[in-house]
């Protein structure tokens, strides 16, 4: 997953893609990041994640103490 801000330096010709002759570009949205736990049709409660990286990437969820779960 690559993320390219506005202001970012980007340019495809100099993108070494390895995974085939097509890409997914999508416009980056920002805001919070929530998840919900759901049981029987039921929620269960709300999770606020928040992370001092650009936004709760691969290393955000996966590496202790580059996110806070409230």
């Amino acid at each position: 997953v690559e993320v390219v801000f506005k202001g970012d330096n980007f340019s495809f010709d100099n993108y070494e893609w390895n995974y085939g002759d097509r890409i997914i570009v999508e416009e980056y949205i920002p805001g919070r990041e929530i998840q919900v736990a759901v049981l029987n049709d039921k929620a269960l409660g709300v999770l606020e994640i928040v992370t001092n990286r650009k936004f709760y990437d691969y290393i955000a969820k996966y590496t202790d103490g580059e996110a806070i779960h409230i």
